[in-house]
């Protein structure tokens, strides 16, 4: 009857912890039709991060349960990258930066929008509304140069006639505009880098990326600034789900069907 009650209670923390892990996907895909700004409010809200916590300690519970059942090896890796990604995504939020400033005395800013004119310097980070409170990173960009590449017209079909760095009213269809940027620490050059669409900029513990422009004049750039905070143990999570899949669904089956032959 205990062995009864025990795999009962196994069953139930199987279920409510896949249950979970089925709501933090129904949420995922909701959130990628919401756009970034709304997707980032729902998921940074209080409700959400205490259900990330419960989510932790439901993945944690099933840790300690698989570990020393060899034949549950996929399933083991599979629930520690889970907690792996859970944990990476919140230590990135700015709740999680708060933490680490309060905790650790480390200041970073969790994301934010650079406007950069050409020529100029800069190290403020300005919020999602352009308004106030901005905040500085330890180190400056310097926009070198601007530009905007055009796909070709039938009547112009060269590289420099469908490249253009000063009047960008065109009826063309804009094929990437991009930013020549150089990094400053203390005032010297560091880092030099293009960025693109598609093609951040990684440095200091950020990734810039290309996000939108001056569209008349083309004389400034604007860059989304994103900590890369917790981005390491959500890489390192998805790699232990896939290779944990891998091997429950894979390896683990062929290698029985071989031991059954070989008996």
């Amino acid at each position: 009857m205990v062995l009864d009650n025990t795999s009962r209670e196994h069953q139930t923390l199987q279920w409510l912890t896949m249950g979970a892990i089925g709501v933090a996907v129904a949420l995922s895909v909701y959130g990628a039709f919401l756009g970034a700004t709304r997707a980032s409010a729902i998921f940074e809200s209080m409700p959400l991060m205490a259900w990330g916590i419960l989510l932790a300690a439901l993945l944690i519970q099933r840790l300690f349960l698989l570990s020393g059942r060899l034949h549950r090896l996929g399933w083991l890796a599979m629930h520690l990258g889970g907690l792996l990604i859970l944990a990476g995504g919140m230590w990135g939020a700015p709740l999680g930066h708060r933490i680490q400033a309060n905790l650790l005395d480390r200041h970073k800013v969790p994301k934010g929008y650079m406007l950069i004119p050409q020529g100029q310097a800069t190290n403020t980070v300005m919020n999602q509304q352009f308004g106030v409170e901005p905040q500085q990173l330890d180190f400056q960009l310097r926009l070198e140069k601007f530009w905007v590449d055009y796909y070709p017209t039938p009547e112009k079909a060269d590289t420099e006639t469908n490249k253009d760095t000063g009047n960008l009213r065109s009826h063309r269809q804009v094929r990437a505009f991009n930013s020549q940027v150089t990094v400053l620490e203390k005032g010297q050059e560091v880092v030099r880098g293009v960025i693109k669409v598609n093609k951040p900029l990684h440095y200091g513990g950020y990734h810039f990326y290309q996000y939108d422009y001056d569209r008349a004049q083309g004389r400034y750039t604007i860059l989304s600034v994103v900590s890369d905070s917790g981005l390491n143990l959500v890489y390192l999570g998805f790699v232990l789900v896939g290779v944990g899949s891998v091997f429950h669904f894979w390896l683990r089956p062929v290698w029985q069907r071989i031991g059954e032959k070989r008996d």
